[in-house]
């Protein structure tokens, strides 16, 4: 899934969540690039635009990028 998923603050328990960058970003109507997944509660829930974390988890690149990389 991801390459390097960061821990933030569940916004529903305050318990440690891990957060995601969102595979399907761009595709019909999903607008939302991160999702957390807590640890303690279960919830899953978006991180809204305009609250995006500091530290974001490394941008996954396609197969041709890293095949051509150098």
């Amino acid at each position: 899934m991801d390459a390097s998923p960061t821990t933030t603050r569940c916004r529903q328990c305050g318990g440690a969540a891990t957060l995601h960058r969102n595979p399907y970003v761009g595709v019909d109507l999903s607008v939302h690039e991160y999702y957390i997944d807590c640890v303690r509660c279960g919830i899953v829930g978006f991180v809204p635009a305009d609250r995006e974390p500091e530290s974001r988890p490394e941008r996954r690149r396609g197969f041709w990028a890293r095949l051509f990389a150098r």
